[in-house]
């Protein structure tokens, strides 16, 4: 009796220890599954980690490009910056220069308008001076036509004087006076004669100055317009 008792406690134990064996098998499969289930999440996760880290690193090695290419154009724009920049100091220079050319050539201009009124006014006195020796050259020829029509009175009378000495050689009749007439008629003569010299030398003076002055005003307009065709070309 005690005997089956001792099995039936025994058989009990077992029965009681294989229940919780179970109970405890079927929490720690449920554990289990729970840990597949999660190293299942956990490997999709680093699957996921991993896909986007490689288009981070993707995305960083298109950014580098895209960096290194920027900074190309940065560089190329900065580069064309400062050739606009040289560029715009080389035309500043240039209107510099131009505007000091403008100056210069105003300044020239200003100095040949000058010596334009300044030739103009001496034209308009070498005209006066031109008409002024025409007018003595016309009044010096009048004086030498006046006096050639004297000297050419003066030889008749002289060759009638000469006439009346040979009829007075001839005849016996007083020729003191006729003498004297002839004197006088010598002296006229000579002094036409001087006067005519005088008149003449008085024309070659007048004509020679009228040159001078005429090769004076051809100069003065030469000059002028080699002038105004150098300020033409410049």
């Amino acid at each position: 009796e005690a005997h089956k008792n001792n099995i039936n406690d025994v058989a009990s134990v077992t029965t009681a220890v294989h229940t919780c064996s179970q109970d405890e098998l079927m929490q720690v499969r449920q554990q289990l599954h729970m840990h597949v289930q999660t190293v299942g999440i956990l490997v999709a996760e680093k699957t996921q980690l991993e896909s986007q880290m490689g288009e981070l690193k993707h995305g960083l090695v298109s950014a580098k490009q895209q960096t290194t290419e920027l900074e190309g154009r940065l560089q190329a724009a900065r580069q064309r910056v400062e050739e606009t920049e040289e560029a715009l100091r080389a035309k500043d220079a240039r209107l510099s220069s131009v505007n000091n050319e403008n100056e210069r050539l105003a300044s020239q201009l200003s100095v040949a308008a000058h010596d334009k009124d300044r030739y103009r006014n001496r034209c308009t006195d070498n005209d006066m001076r031109v008409a002024e020796l025409a007018e003595r050259v016309s009044s010096s020829g009048k004086d030498q036509h006046n006096l050639q029509s004297q000297l050419t009175d003066t030889k008749t009378k002289l060759h009638m004087a000469n006439i009346r000495i040979e009829q007075l050689r001839n005849s016996s009749g007083d020729s003191v006076n006729i003498l004297d007439e002839l004197n006088q008629e010598k002296r006229d003569h000579e002094a036409t004669q001087e006067q005519l010299c005088e008149v003449r030398l008085v024309l070659a003076q007048a004509q020679q100055e009228k040159g001078k002055v005429v090769a004076q005003y051809q100069l003065y307009t030469e000059q002028l317009a080699q002038q105004t065709e150098q300020l033409k070309v410049q």
